[in-house]
Order: C-alpha cells, then structure tokens, then sequence
C-alpha cells in the first residue's frame, strides 16, 4: 500500500515532487483539521473589477460560494452554469441582492448539461459568439453515483461521463476562447477541480483495455467511481498541460478538501452523509482554494496539482507511470478518440 505525507517544497512543480510517502489518514488529519484556507479579500485579489468568470455547477455547494466570493470582490461579469435553468435563476437573484449599491457586476445563468455532448458543445459556441472577454473558467460541475447505470446520452457510467469525459471536452473547447477572450499579454486561467481521492484509490481496472469502454460494463462496478473518475481526469490533464503553452492558457488542478454542504454527498446513504458532512470543511473554504489557483498563480503553476494553497504531488500512478506508457497514453488515446466528433485534436495543437 502506499503511503502519503505532505510536499517538501511548494514551490517544486507537481511534476517533479514524486508521490506522497505518509499515511493517507495523517494527511487527511492535516487537510481537514489542522489547515485553516484564508478567505479572499480585494487585499488579496486586487485587480478583478474588470474580469469575467466562468463557474460551471454554479447553483450550490462550492460553486456558488465561489461565485458569492467573486462577486464580492467586484466581478465585472460572471457566467453561472447550471444544469437546472430555475435553480440557478434562483441562485443568481440572490448573488444579485448582495451586490453593494454602486458595483455594476453582471450575473448571467447558462444551462449546461455535462451528460450531453450537444449540450457542452453549445455551450462553447455561446461563449465564442457572445463573450467578447474571458478571463477565467473553474470547471467545478461534478457528480458520484453509488448505483451502476449509464447514460442514455453517451452510453457512459455517468461518473466517468461528467467528471472526466465531459470535462476534458469542455476544458479543451474553452482552451482556445481563453486565449483569444483574454487581455494582451494575459494567459487565460482554466481550472479544474480534482481531489485527493485519486491519490487514494487502487485503480483495479488499470490495465484493462479498453479502458474508458470498461467503466461502463456492469460487472466492473466496485462502488468507487468517484474517485476513479478524478485519478483518469488527474493524468488526461497532466498530459493536456504539457501541449498548452502557459503563456496563452495557464492550466491548474485544485484539490478542495472534503467539504461539507454540497451535492456531491446526495446519492450516498444518509449516515454516511451525516459522516462527512461533520468531517468536511465549510464550503468557503473550498471556495477560497478555487480562487487561490484561478487568480494567485502565475504560469508557474501551469499543469500543477494545488492542495492547501501549495503545489501538491500528483497521484502516485502519474510517478508509477513515468514514460506515460502504460496508463496516461490509454487514458489520452482513448479520451481524444471518443472526443473526435469535436475536432479536438486539432484544438490541442493549436495550443502550443
């Protein structure tokens, strides 16, 4: 079993660091117990009365924290997602009803269904065609099922579809409006949310292949897609980032902690829930640490892993997999082939 301990340096890229090598348990104790995540201030961030924002999942939880805590630092413009239009209507009428009198932020509801291909790409076209600035997007829409299924839409288990799948082809399409919607000069900022139960888990289905295809057989099931879906996202996007040059788009992976009060904890069994709602941090915290990767690095952090505010180690099945041979090169081949139908290859290698 492996083990896992903090970073010895945060300023050392994620690329570099190796694994954790401490127990699991003690850096769970020490991200939940022992690390306090500041709240952001305009102290903090400055200069984002003139910026426009992209949160995706934006109607609960961490999402629409971190649309509360952007608003508060005078937004220019922000774009809520959500798969649901009443809620998030619902949602941004209160974010509006705390804006202070004089602060001209404007708060739009897009929907957006991270099961549906259709839905994902329409969402790109609309930021292409009516966004004339971007300057940074947190992918934060994510879900966990505890019961097998898949999705009508794609044929995909709906973990897999929405936390890696949907996710890579949203990232890659908004890579391009990024670089072209944000200043002179400015990289665009993409953010993606991962966690640390990808550095937890033992990746049973690793060397089936195809592997994308063999998440969605019944028989494969163990209950853990969650965290499954997080470590295949974790290394797509650590290869994604070396064909990104960080001076047009700086990319970042932020780690949240376990937090309490959002919708991820819905499906699973409700004293189970009540575990880890107690367990979790409040969600401006995890908000806090989405702020942090999206505004207080610069391209240094370019493909990082943050955690705490630091640049963090990736999984472990990034370092066991250091020529990108065995696991990175399926996962990559088999992402980019189902997402061909979207032109994203070229998209890629427009991005260097």
């Amino acid at each position: 079993m492996f083990t896992i301990e903090k970073p010895t340096s945060a300023t050392v890229h994620s690329r570099d660091q190796g694994p954790f090598r401490a127990s699991g348990l003690g850096l769970f104790i020490h991200n939940q117990f022992r690390t306090t995540i500041p709240l952001p201030t305009m102290e903090t961030y400055p200069n984002i009365a003139d910026k426009v924002a992209i949160i995706t999942g934006a109607n609960s939880g961490m999402g629409l924290e971190a649309c509360r805590q952007l608003v508060s630092l005078g937004l220019s413009r922000l774009i809520m997602t959500v798969r649901t239009f009443d809620k998030g209507t619902q949602a941004a009428e209160d974010l509006r009803a705390a804006i202070p009198i004089g602060q001209a932020t404007r708060i739009d509801v897009w929907q957006l269904d991270m099961d549906s291909y259709e839905s994902v790409q329409a969402f790109a076209r609309r930021c292409e065609t009516e966004l004339t600035r971007l300057d940074l997007a947190i992918l934060n829409a994510g879900t966990s099922h505890v019961q097998f299924s898949t999705l009508p839409t794609t044929g995909h288990e709906p973990t897999i579809q929405t936390n890696h799948i949907s996710t890579s082809l949203l990232a890659i399409l908004l890579l391009p409006i990024l670089r072209d919607r944000a200043p002179i000069k400015t990289p665009g900022r993409l953010v993606v949310v991962s966690s640390l139960t990808a550095h937890l888990n033992d990746f049973p289905l690793r060397d089936h292949r195809p592997l994308l295809r063999t998440f969605d057989a019944s028989e494969s099931w163990l209950g853990d897609r969650y965290a499954q879906s997080k470590l295949i996202n974790q290394l797509f996007l650590a290869r994604l980032a070396t064909l990104v040059d960080a001076d047009k788009v700086t990319m970042t992976l932020v780690e949240p902690g376990l937090v309490r009060g959002t919708g991820l904890f819905r499906r699973v069994p409700w004293l189970l829930r009540i575990v880890l709602n107690l367990l979790g941090r409040p969600a401006s915290q995890g908000a806090a640490a989405y702020l942090n990767a999206a505004l207080g690095w610069g391209t240094e952090a370019h493909g990082a892993y943050l955690m705490n505010l630091e640049m963090a180690p990736y999984c472990h099945w990034y370092y066991d997999d250091a020529d990108g041979t065995r696991y990175t090169d399926a996962i990559w081949k088999e992402t980019l082939e189902e997402l061909r139908f979207a032109g994203v290859e070229d998209i890629v290698a427009a991005m260097k």
